[in-house]
């Protein structure tokens, strides 16, 4: 079968419930319930969307990239070969892969590892009033942890279907996700897929691979090809180019990273750092000239934050269906524009 078969039998498998094909070519999307009860949307380019009935959303390039955003906003995470991000309300780590570790509160942000003969006992502290370098390292790693060697964006999306259990309804979740699969709406016009599941919305570009998802005011894109990446939620945006420079601004915070520098932004306080000065020398000195931020232009058109209504049914089945049989209707075929 196609390049999307396989994708589910690595991911891992599921049963497959709605697919669409583009004529006679191979099936371009396979929706999925899997074994751990979330909805699973496989397209090409080993792209893969996963949505839980309480519509937490994430996306993977299987061996690349990958983004969540989980509880309404109120959890994010970004896994990219440059950065490690997680964001937990006003909490915020940051892990460049080659370079500083930086950890945000509520009121300061903190930055280790920039020079030093032991990174991690060095670290500037930036508040509204002043940048502060100091070796309290506990003021950013007694609150904060992540570990490198996981995709935290898998765990967090998992941990919040683990912990949701809303009017009993923990024990039915299988059946629903059967019947929010079979409800989901598959639409082909052209190289341009839609999907509107668990009222999620989802366009994908068949030749190229690039994926948007829209949950109410949470919003995820992901480019194929330059593994560019932006992440709208209430609480954070999130933005890496194709360069992967990246920006990230909660609130008054900003952490932008461009390859060479890392600028840290406290409100009306900002500290530089020179990243290429770490392999070499070790030696790095931020800046303690207070300035205003620039104000960066949202990066979303004011049309991509729409609300969606949920498709799926709140009764549960009464029993678990095969849902590829079910109907011809759940091969979607292609619609005149």
């Amino acid at each position: 079968m196609s390049q999307s078969t396989s994708s589910v039998s690595r991911n891992p498998p599921g049963r497959k419930v709605k697919f669409s094909c583009r004529g006679n070519s191979p099936c371009q999307a396979v929706l999925c319930v899997t074994p751990t009860d979330t909805l699973a949307l496989v397209l090409t380019h080993d792209v893969i969307v996963e949505i839980t009935l309480y519509k937490h959303i994430r996306i993977c390039r299987i061996g690349g990239v990958a983004a969540t955003i989980c509880n309404g906003g109120r959890v994010a995470a970004v896994h990219h070969p440059s950065i490690e991000i997680v964001q937990e309300e006003t909490q915020v780590l940051f892990d460049m892969v080659q370079g500083p570790r930086v950890r945000a509160s509520s009121d300061a942000v903190h930055v280790l590892g920039v020079e030093g003969t032991d990174p991690t006992t060095l670290v500037h502290s930036i508040t509204d009033q002043e940048v502060r370098k100091h070796k309290n390292s506990f003021v950013a790693t007694g609150k904060f942890y992540l570990r490198r060697d996981i995709d935290n964006t898998a765990v967090l999306f998992l941990n919040g279907i683990a912990g949701v259990n809303i009017f009993g309804l923990f024990e039915n979740q299988h059946e629903r996700c059967m019947q929010a699969a079979k409800q989901a709406i598959l639409d082909q016009k052209g190289n341009q897929l839609n999907a509107i599941i668990q009222g999620v919305k989802v366009k994908h570009d068949m030749e190229t691979g690039d994926t948007r998802i829209y949950c109410g005011r949470n919003f995820i894109s992901l480019c194929v090809a330059s593994h560019a990446l932006t992440l709208h939620s209430p609480w954070v945006d999130i933005n890496v180019d194709s360069c992967s420079c990246t920006r990230l601004r909660r609130g008054e915070q900003i952490i932008e990273t461009d390859g060479n520098f890392l600028r840290v932004t406290q409100n009306n306080m900002h500290a530089d750092f020179t990243l290429n000065n770490l392999q070499s020398t070790g030696d790095s000195s931020p800046s303690n000239e207070v300035k205003n931020p620039e104000s960066v232009a949202d990066s979303l058109p004011s049309n991509e934050a729409e609300n969606l209504e949920s498709a799926a049914d709140t009764s549960p089945l009464n029993e678990v269906k095969n849902l590829e049989d079910s109907s011809p209707s759940d091969e979607v075929e292609n619609r005149d524009s």
